[in-house]
């Protein structure tokens, strides 16, 4: 769904927000630039780890293939024997024994014919010899090819434990095939030896895998892994024919650990050595870097926010200090920011030249005033009549036109509380013994200053006109005055006279007070403004609604 941008646009923003939201645009992005370098940094790692890994398991496969070459330089040295040669067994088996005993750890050596059985097998008991025991297939295919062999792992015919065979031909006589193969068995733990000898770190697993993944020897569990194929991606990995001589995959260990294994090829015997790491041991450190940073990240990004939030405070307070000035109530202090101090400084030196302005503005208003109060005055001195009750008249209207300014000017023209306008507007009546009483409920309203103005001068033309003909005419009467909110919110000013003489609708002609309250009021209260003047026999009614303005 599509929404308009405007949705997007709550209430203004406080500064002290804006701020937040800039640290936190500014930390996040560095914050993920981080994270992004981190990773690069521990990719890089993981890279230089799994290279350092099958360098590592290539160079054991090496080793591997020297433990090979160095059983087949013994079997070639010990296939040149005399005994051999002429056809002695029995010494050449006590020399098979002697060589089992002192370079293969006691492992059993056999002797084959070119019929394809054993003539001697050193497990057997000295001297004995088995007619038709069948030779291991390494013993066969070194006959038939005339090549040294390299067995995978299989079961001794004789001994039926794991074992692992290195086969040289001996040779006939020249043009001839072999005449014997001569078989050693290698020492499962001499292998395992090859493994630990070259420092596997804590944790890590290495084991050797012959041609077809299965494990010949391991650092880990031997006993109960020797003999196994090693995972199924690892066996897939290793009887590739196109499989390259180094390699790194993921996969769990005969253990159920997630692990990294990196595989190295021996080159002459093909055999596999399998170096495999858990995957903890490079996701731990990034995971240890990305808390790290997170945490660092955290506590900069709250020392940031901290900071913005400090910030936000002074310039807000800054900006209060602004506001003061420009409401024109200067303070002696000072923001603390040198900016804010120069606005300020200016603001109050707009304000100074303001009140001096606005003072002799009054002033000027008042003389003006003053003034035509003295020429009506002058104009209608000595006169009867007519003439001396449009003087009074005119006369009170000015004092109530002044009292208007003055309050309009002491509240610089802004707006004015309602319960202030309507006392000034009564001053001249609220003396002690005073029959005008105010039931004001609402004193706090603020109205403008044109709102302020109009209503003072209805006020007056109401108190004068019933000092002259209403309840403050006699004695005994009274004008109560009610303000309050009416039920559409507006506010609402009700005149009631009572105790006075009885009242006389006036004429079609009426008075300039008359007109004053029932026309130029509601023009000046603003839109919406109501004024009503109802002339009950028992008293003056007068009724003024209207919405404050601003």
């Amino acid at each position: 769904m599509n929404l308009p941008f405007s949705a997007f646009r709550g209430a203004p923003r406080t500064l002290r927000g804006r701020l937040l939201l800039l640290v936190a645009a500014v930390a996040l992005p560095l914050l993920l630039l981080a994270a992004l370098a981190v990773w690069r940094a521990y990719d890089g790692e993981r890279a230089r780890i799994g290279d350092s890994m099958t360098s590592q398991a290539r160079a054991m496969a090496y080793s591997l293939d020297r433990e090979f070459d160095r059983a087949e330089a013994l079997l070639h040295l010990l296939a040149t024997a005399p005994a051999l040669r002429q056809g002695d067994l029995r010494s050449f088996e006590e020399e098979m024994r002697g060589l089992s005993a002192m370079q293969f750890d006691g492992e059993h050596m056999s002797l084959s014919g070119p019929d394809g059985t054993q003539r001697l097998n050193t497990i057997w008991p000295p001297g004995t010899r088995r007619a038709g025991a069948p030779a291991s297939e390494a013993a066969r295919r070194t006959l038939a090819t005339g090549h040294t062999s390299i067995s995978d792992l299989y079961p001794g015919m004789a001994s039926g434990q794991p074992t692992v065979a290195v086969v040289v031909p001996v040779p006939g006589p020249e043009g001839r095939p072999a005449a014997y193969a001569l078989n050693a068995t290698l020492p499962l733990p001499r292998l395992a030896r090859i493994l630990t000898e070259q420092g596997v770190p804590e944790g890590w697993v290495a084991t050797v895998l012959d041609r077809n993944g299965v494990v010949v020897a391991r650092t880990l569990r031997p006993e109960a892994t020797v003999g196994q194929p090693a995972m199924p991606v690892v066996v897939e990995a290793v009887t590739d024919p196109a499989a390259p001589p180094t390699a790194l995959i993921e996969t769990p260990t005969l253990d159920g650990v997630p692990s990294v294994v990196a595989l190295g090829r021996a080159p002459r015997s093909g055999y596999w050595v399998a170096l495999g790491a858990p995957a903890s041991a490079f996701s731990e450190p990034l995971r240890t870097a990305i808390t790290q940073l997170l945490a660092i990240g955290a506590a900069l990004l709250a020392v940031g926010l901290s900071l913005a939030f400090a910030l936000a405070r002074r310039i807000a307070a800054s900006l209060r200090l602004l506001a003061e000035l420009g409401a024109g109530r200067p303070s002696p202090r000072r923001a603390g920011l040198r900016e804010v101090d120069d606005v300020a400084a200016a603001l109050a030196a707009a304000e100074q030249r303001r009140r001096v302005l606005v003072a002799e503005l009054n002033h000027r208003v008042k003389n003006v005033l003053a003034t035509v109060q003295s020429v009506v005055m002058q104009t209608l001195k000595g006169r009867s009549g007519e003439a001396a009750g449009v003087a009074e008249a005119l006369t009170g209207r000015l004092r109530a036109l002044a009292a208007a300014h003055d309050l309009i000017t002491a509240v610089s023209w802004e707006k004015a509380p309602i319960g202030r306008v309507l006392r000034g507007a009564l001053a001249p009546w609220l003396g002690p013994g005073t029959r005008i009483r105010i039931e004001a409920t609402e004193e706090d309203a603020l109205v403008g200053p044109l709102q302020a103005q109009a209503l003072m001068l209805a006020l007056n033309e109401l108190a004068t006109n019933a000092g002259k003909h209403g309840a403050l005419s006699v004695d005994g009467g009274e004008v109560r005055l009610e303000c309050g909110r009416a039920p559409d919110r507006r506010l609402e000013l009700c005149w009631t006279e009572a105790g006075g003489p009885p009242v006389v609708a006036p004429t079609e002609r009426r008075g300039f007070g008359t007109r004053l309250l029932e026309r130029a009021l509601a023009r000046d209260l603003g839109p919406g403004a109501e004024v009503s003047l109802r002339f009950a026999p028992e008293g003056l009614r007068a009724r003024i609604a209207f919405s404050p303005a601003g």
